[in-house]
């Protein structure tokens, strides 16, 4: 296989350094976020709300790192040396570890309490699992580190079967979440109502949308990262690995705009809460629930 050309390192390193400036943007846009909280809730949000805005800042920051990271790799040791330096190697895996524990704990964080709500019996395990799983996640660096140390076998077994098999496991488990999450998002759409038939809660149900195209996304990232894995043409494989990685912004820009929404959702419970108070100088506390949106009645999961 021919070396790529002049002119495809000129066009990936301009990928890349576009997509830098797309998670500039959007780091910018979380910080906002962040400050647009803090000033709701009085500069003191609970903590799971200030977990959520950080982890939610961290992801944009760790894509910009990677991003710039290869558009400076290209440019400096053209597409193919990038490829296979050993630094970018290492450096890579962490940063994929990286990307997938921050996505983890931003999906628990936000959807905990839908599997909660439609599956309690699952919601114990799926706790564990999340405790446990980043640790197999970042143990994938492991092959990587021994590649570049020349360890090419251990006791007769290929370091790079090793690497792939973790990565399958790694990307497999992942998924087994995402799919517990879909299948919660459906449930909750399709059988949860309150008793007179009204959507349960604009919060969980703004979720449950942006939550089900996150996880779309989500799989297709692992569906193009499985098609790296069997691609054979060395330029093939390199094309797959950058839409890989533009494609973790999407799933993660999906997660800002459901955080946004469920944002812009709470601050319109509060403004019509406010004009009611306004207008009505107060009132029994069943009007207020009604102006502000709050539910009062009992949930019903239809089983």
């Amino acid at each position: 296989m021919s070396e790529p050309s002049q002119a495809s390192t000129i066009a990936f390193t301009v990928w890349m350094s576009v997509m830098t400036g797309l998670s500039l943007s959007i780091l910018a846009l979380c910080a906002r976020q962040v400050f647009d909280y803090a000033k709701l809730h009085d500069g003191a949000p609970k903590a799971k709300v200030l977990k959520m805005n950080i982890i939610m800042t961290m992801t944009p920051f760790i894509l910009v790192v990677l991003y710039l990271w290869h558009a400076a790799c290209i440019s400096t040791l053209s597409l193919h040396g990038c490829d296979e330096s050993p630094a970018n190697i290492v450096f890579t895996a962490i940063m994929f570890a990286n990307v997938e524990v921050s996505y983890l704990l931003f999906s628990w964080l936000r959807n905990g309490k839908i599997i909660a709500l439609t599956h309690p019996h699952l919601h114990p395990h799926m706790r564990k699992f999340v405790i446990y799983l980043p640790a197999l996640l970042y143990v994938q660096v492991i092959p990587a580190i021994l590649e570049i140390k020349g360890i090419n076998a251990i006791n007769g077994f290929q370091v790079t079967w090793l690497h792939d098999i973790m990565n399958l496991a790694g990307g497999g488990l992942v998924c087994l979440f995402d799919c517990v999450l879909l299948y919660s998002f459906l449930s909750f759409l399709s059988n949860t109502r309150i008793e007179d038939d009204d959507p349960l809660d604009t919060e969980f149900t703004i979720v449950s949308r942006f939550g089900i195209i996150q996880v779309a996304s989500s799989f297709l990232v692992c569906g193009v990262y499985l098609a790296w894995m069997l691609a054979r043409d060395p330029f093939l494989k390199m094309e797959l690995m950058y839409a890989v990685y533009s494609l973790f912004l999407l799933v993660f820009l999906c997660g800002y705009l459901m955080r946004r929404s469920t944002y812009n959702a709470e601050v319109k419970r509060r403004n019509a809460v406010q004009k009611f108070v306004e207008t009505n100088g107060g009132g029994e506390s069943k009007d207020m629930n009604n102006a502000l949106g709050v539910q009062t009645k009992r949930v019903s999961i239809k089983q």
